[in-house]
């Protein structure tokens, strides 16, 4: 009977694991583009510095919004992972609180890569890639909360 118990706690937490090691390697994937997207700013850099024409905004902003979005699809896998901890039994009021805690600086981390997809979409509005300066102005204007 308990070689049962251990066999489908097994079955049950590999599925996790595997899920879990995939955002492993979606939040590397982010991190990557992160990297790359510091490549494009030090080249618009050196080529303004060197008065040569710089490559498109609209390459950083694509790159910045992809590795913004893997986060936050990371971390909302995280954050369910540990709900679904806080949910589940406790083996002693000490493990509650830490993985209450852990849950609880997970939805923080949450809250900062929404924040920060929302703020690339905010420096969107006020310098877009095409368009003209009303353009952007009315953008920022109809994309701010009333």
């Amino acid at each position: 009977m308990e070689q049962q118990t251990a066999d489908s706690l097994l079955e049950e937490q590999l599925p996790v694991l595997d899920k879990a090691a995939m955002f492993i390697l979606i939040t590397i994937a982010a991190v990557t583009l992160s990297f790359y997207g510091v490549l494009i700013q030090r080249k618009q850099l050196t080529d303004a510095a060197a008065g040569r024409e710089t490559p498109e905004a609209c390459q950083l902003f694509s790159v910045q919004t992809v590795s913004a979005v893997l986060v936050l699809a990371a971390v909302l896998y995280y954050f369910y992972l540990t709900g679904q901890a806080v949910k589940g039994s406790f083996d002693s009021p000490c493990d509650k609180k830490l993985k209450s805690l852990n849950h609880f600086s997970n939805g923080l981390v949450l809250g900062a890569a929404m924040i920060r997809l929302y703020n690339l979409f905010f420096s969107r509005a006020i310098a877009p890639c095409e368009g003209t300066q009303e353009a952007a102005e009315e953008e920022l204007e109809n994309s701010l909360p009333v």
